[in-house]
């Protein structure tokens, strides 16, 4: 009854977009989900422009409902700007938040989240360069930071291109497996990447 009650007074807050996370992240046994405002068009559509609390609380609710998935957060966009209300960290209810611009090496400023559990690298797999990949590799490495994100990752086999990160940060070679799955070590943790 408690979930349902909380389910019910989130809804009410958020609305469809709130039951549509829940719905996507938890029935279709998703690891979480990522929150990305980039091309959010307030104003719009009937829509409020943001707010300072809003993306707090909607933060909240989506780990008050979604406790054990991951939560994670593209730092781009008005939300970006209001990680704080009445004391409550945008941080302390995420799990990770990475760099939005490609091709790019700049960590995020996300209060409650420590730097493993950040993304500083942001790699487009189709425009970044191998030796911009490496560098970045070997900075996130040095500088300490828990995530290393990949864009536009596709069916196509570009294992040698991504084994020159992950044989840095992992010490092995990335793997493909004819188009369908690209293993270990795209997958995000904090505690597979072996930092001093």
């Amino acid at each position: 009854m408690k979930v349902r009650g909380t389910i019910q007074r989130w809804t009410a807050i958020f609305g469809v977009a709130l039951a549509t996370i829940i719905q996507v992240g938890c029935q279709k046994d998703l690891d979480g989900v990522d929150l990305d405002n980039e091309y959010a068009n307030y104003g719009a559509n009937g829509t409020d422009q943001p707010n300072s609390s809003s993306f707090v609380y909607l933060v909240t609710a989506l780990r008050d409902l979604m406790p054990d998935k991951i939560i994670s957060f593209y730092n781009i966009g008005p939300s970006a700007s209001r990680l704080s209300f009445n004391g409550v960290t945008v941080g302390s209810k995420v799990d990770y938040a990475w760099n939005p611009y490609y091709s790019t090496y700049s960590a995020p400023n996300i209060p409650g989240l420590d730097k493993s559990r950040l993304g500083a690298a942001a790699i487009d797999v189709n425009s970044t360069s191998s030796s911009t990949l490496t560098s970045f590799a070997n900075r996130t490495k040095t500088d300490g930071y828990g995530v290393f994100l990949y864009y536009d990752l596709r069916s196509t086999n570009i294992a040698s291109y991504l084994s020159g990160a992950s044989n840095i940060l992992y010490g092995q070679n990335t793997s493909f497996d004819n188009g369908t799955t690209i293993q270990r070590p795209l997958r995000i943790s904090n505690q597979d990447l072996p930092i001093n």
